[in-house]
């Protein structure tokens, strides 16, 4: 890469989980519908400075309003442990069969202690477009422990 070089792809929702997202992101891989490797950035700390992405994101106000779920996640993490829970809507569209999905990602930290931790938490998720008469939705909750 050389600062002639410049890729330009929509990722509006990619960027807004990006920002909103308390993890860390070790890389940027972006993929087109052939799945062939468009462009691949590393981290801010990655010692070769042409792999690291600078981001300029444009955007428009989205005027309309959303279909706003409130997803309750209860059960509990056991002692010592992490926790990495996805909680995933997808949305069928009944006019274009097109299925949309919508993520929340959390990590339940419960590694210092020795003791279950105990959750019982909303999230609250925005389906952009708003849902019309004929959509279907599936909320799905999964995850896994890690370390």
């Amino acid at each position: 890469m050389t600062s002639n070089i410049f890729v330009k792809i929509p990722f509006t929702s990619f960027a807004r989980l990006w920002t909103r997202s308390s993890s860390v992101n070790g890389s940027i891989l972006l993929y087109g519908k052939s799945k062939n490797s468009l462009v691949h950035f590393y981290s801010a700390i990655c010692k070769n400075k042409c792999h690291v992405p600078f981001l300029k994101i444009t955007f428009e106000p989205f005027r309309n309003k959303p279909t706003l779920r409130k997803v309750q996640v209860t059960g509990t993490v056991a002692p010592q442990s992490k926790y990495n829970a996805v909680v995933n809507i997808k949305v069928s569209r009944h006019f274009s069969n097109h299925i949309d999905s919508y993520y929340v990602v959390d990590q339940y930290d419960n590694s210092v202690n020795n003791v279950p931790l105990y959750i019982n938490k909303i999230y609250n998720i925005a389906i952009i477009p708003k849902e019309t008469k004929g959509d279907l939705e599936n909320v799905t909750f999964y995850g896994s422990y890690k370390e």
